[in-house]
């Protein structure tokens, strides 16, 4: 078993990382020159606003028309990210579930254009672009044990903003296109505070955002590929959970009460994600600002038996 370097000391995580080296949000700048402050890791939120002057219109059929900062009319947004699906269609094999027009349980090949809908104006869609390459960096920070070379410690930052913000443009382009909820009984209409919040007008509420299971030993039964699920509460959608080749997050935008679902403990905006095999090392930490419960999820390294 590989000797780890990390050492937990209650509440804190504390690295081997000279200040002087190549900072893990993968800037290439010197870490005390980009993220690393003296209360430890600090990554800024990506910009999703579109850029001034406010336009004042508002596109029919774009989900974000109720911000009145439409421009350059409708255009096909890839909801999933088109960088994402590129990435995990590397070896043309991507896959997804969890979509109403599949039976349950079944997964079905898909070609990475498939996952789009003209629910966004361009002005909008290009004000998100920079968390499409962001979404690409956690699940590659994320990487497969496989992919992972022996004796190789890794460190990654990210900003759980941007990947909150991610997962609520997948949300939003999911139930504006209809291809979420298959059930009638289900109000799919889009909230006017979600459009808000994803570009950057208002905030997430306390206990809005992300969350992770913090079961011992966490590891997924969810088959490779994407897998979409809506959570829903009270005939409507409150949030979603997705899982990429098996790791789970969830996205809720009226909270977890107790932190808890189905049978299961969650974590709200937790600090650092960590896995320990017997050749690797790997940490990726989350930079917050605001409330959460930051905290250490252990995952079972996926070669174990």
């Amino acid at each position: 078993m590989l000797e780890p370097k990390r050492r937990q000391d209650g509440d804190r995580v504390i690295l081997p990382l000279n200040p002087q080296s190549k900072c893990p949000c993968g800037s290439g700048k010197a870490a005390i020159g980009c993220c690393v402050t003296e209360r430890g890791f600090r990554k800024p939120p990506e910009v999703t606003s579109p850029p001034p002057p406010v336009t004042g219109i508002g596109q029919p059929g774009c989900y974000a028309a109720s911000t009145l900062n439409c421009g350059g009319g409708l255009s096909r947004e890839h909801y999933l990210s088109k960088a994402l699906l590129e990435y995990l269609n590397m070896n043309g094999d991507l896959k997804v579930g969890g979509m109403p027009w599949l039976d349950a349980g079944a997964l079905r090949p898909v070609a990475p254009n498939a996952l789009a809908a003209r629910v966004l104006c361009r002005r909008h869609n290009e004000a998100l672009s920079r968390l499409d390459s962001i979404a690409v960096k956690f699940f590659r920070a994320l990487g497969h044990i496989e992919h992972t070379r022996p004796q190789k410690r890794t460190c990654f930052l990210r900003c759980g903003h941007d990947l909150e913000r991610w997962l609520l443009k997948l949300l939003c382009g999911v139930t504006a296109s209809m291809d979420m909820i298959g059930d009638a009984s289900v109000d799919s209409s889009l909230p006017g505070s979600w459009p808000s919040i994803l570009f950057g007008t208002s905030d997430f509420d306390s206990m809005q955002g992300l969350y992770m299971c913090i079961e011992k030993g966490y590891s997924s039964t969810k088959p490779g590929g994407v897998c979409i699920q809506p959570i829903t509460g009270r005939g409507r959608i409150t949030g979603m959970g997705c899982w990429f080749d098996g790791f789970e997050v969830v996205l809720s935008m009226y909270g977890l009460r107790d932190r808890r679902l189905d049978g299961r403990g969650f974590a709200y905006r937790p600090l650092e994600i960590y896995e320990l095999g017997e050749d690797y090392e790997r940490s990726v930490f989350f930079s917050w600002d605001g409330p959460a419960d930051l905290g250490t999820i252990s995952l079972t390294p996926k070669r174990a038996s």
